[in-house]
């Protein structure tokens, strides 16, 4: 979906949910499978906004300014509650995230709505209740905020939030959007802060991933981080009247690259399986490269399982203590992890008083950059010349070689006459 490529608005949760794992041996199973085949797309991409003109109702659905839309999409204008929807933003697997507007009050917010598709599916349902009970439950500022849920005539479920400005982590790696290295620790610090209080409230978000990493501008142009998408956050003492959900034994909820080797096994998780998810973001922020050489998810999925991760040598180099630390994230063995994210926090802080740059870096990993300008500075300009001098002195060389030569062909030429 097109937009503005300096203001991006809130994200809808694209990570892979309830998807089955196997049996608990999955590596024995991935082996002895051939490699999956990618996904089809969801759902269609959707227009990046709809018209302010009126819609119009034809055979094939509804119609804004000729642009015809699904049958499903809201139209600019629609009454949710106290609010109006101005325009779809994103849509997801699960449903779409619009931007709306208070009509008296002009308060703008982000408005989640489930797809029609699965919105008399009572797990999804109540998984989607849950996404909103769980982030009032942690009440924390480096998480979005939801403050209102209602539901459609036809049954389909809605809250609404905090509508963001800014951009998430992946389209900061994706679109060469500077970052320095100060942001990026002041990022996940916060980012440490949230999961910090999430789980001091007894949820696990289960797909941390540089997609659920938005970030924002505050006072001072100061990088504020807010976590987004806890749809499949696992809430280990649901609230007094709330439905209980449990993933059958052998599924895994999240996305398979961010997965723990615990949560891709099926197993039950814990906050070090957040942890991993955190270690792999900070790795691929800071590196521009990623922990295992994996040509497909398939082979993705067996090293998080079986293989261990690769230290970036460059980042070893300049930074020990921070490679370290991705390293104690990433540890097939939860207990030899950073037990708490306040544990990584505090890590960070060190790491980054030996942090020996501040040169600003384009997306791609802070260390791809600093690399591109020390190749730079250690080829210099003036070597150009000096390899022109050397070609130029070899063909002299030449020359006088092949003067020297016909000479003596000649002095030949003339002793037999």
């Amino acid at each position: 979906m097109a937009e503005d490529p300096q203001k991006t608005l809130l994200m809808f949760g694209r990570g892979e949910a309830d998807k089955p794992a196997g049996p608990e041996d999955l590596g024995a199973t991935l082996r002895d499978a051939s490699p999956p085949k990618a996904p089809a797309p969801v759902s269609a991409p959707l227009p990046p906004q709809i018209a302010p003109s009126g819609p119009v109702e034809t055979d094939a659905g509804v119609e804004a300014d000729g642009i015809a839309l699904p049958p499903e999409t809201l139209p600019a204008g629609t009454r949710l509650g106290d609010y109006v929807i101005v325009q779809l933003i994103d849509t997801g697997g699960m449903g779409a995230v619009y931007a709306g507007e208070h009509p008296k009050i002009g308060k703008r917010v982000a408005i989640k709505v489930l797809h029609s598709a699965v919105a008399n599916d009572a797990i999804v349902k109540n998984r989607f209740l849950q996404e909103a009970r769980a982030i009032n439950r942690i009440k924390h500022p480096n998480i979005v905020d939801v403050f209102n849920f209602g539901e459609l005539p036809d049954g389909r479920t809605y809250f609404v939030m905090d509508l963001l400005e800014g951009a998430c982590l992946r389209d900061r790696l994706l679109a060469a959007a500077p970052i320095s290295a100060d942001e990026a620790f002041k990022v996940f610090q916060q980012v440490c802060n949230a999961l910090g209080a999430a789980h001091a409230a007894g949820i696990i978000h289960r797909d941390l991933k540089p997609e659920n990493i938005f970030v924002e501008r505050g006072p001072g142009d100061q990088p504020v981080a807010k976590l987004l998408d806890f749809g499949v956050a696992k809430v280990l003492q649901p609230d007094e009247g709330a439905p209980t959900l449990r993933t059958r034994a052998g599924y895994r909820v999240g996305t398979p690259r961010y997965m723990a080797p615990e949560q891709l096994r099926g197993k039950p998780v814990d906050a070090r399986a957040d942890i991993y998810a955190l270690g792999l973001c900070m790795y691929e922020v800071f590196t521009g490269d990623w922990p295992f050489t994996a040509r497909t998810e398939f082979e993705d999925t067996l090293a998080h399982m079986k293989l261990p991760p690769r230290a970036n040598e460059e980042l070893a180099r300049r930074c020990p203590q921070l490679m370290k630390l991705f390293m104690q994230c990433l540890a097939k063995d939860p207990a030899e992890r950073p037990q708490s994210a306040a544990d990584v926090a505090a890590a960070l802080k060190q790491a980054q008083r030996q942090w020996p740059v501040t040169e600003t870096f384009v997306s791609g990993g802070i260390i791809t950059k600093l690399q591109r300008a020390a190749d730079l500075r250690r080829s210099p300009l003036t070597s150009t010349t000096k390899i022109k001098r050397q070609d130029r002195s070899g063909i002299w060389f030449v020359l006088a070689g092949l003067a020297v030569g016909g000479i003596i062909v000649a002095a030949l030429h003339f002793l037999r006459r």
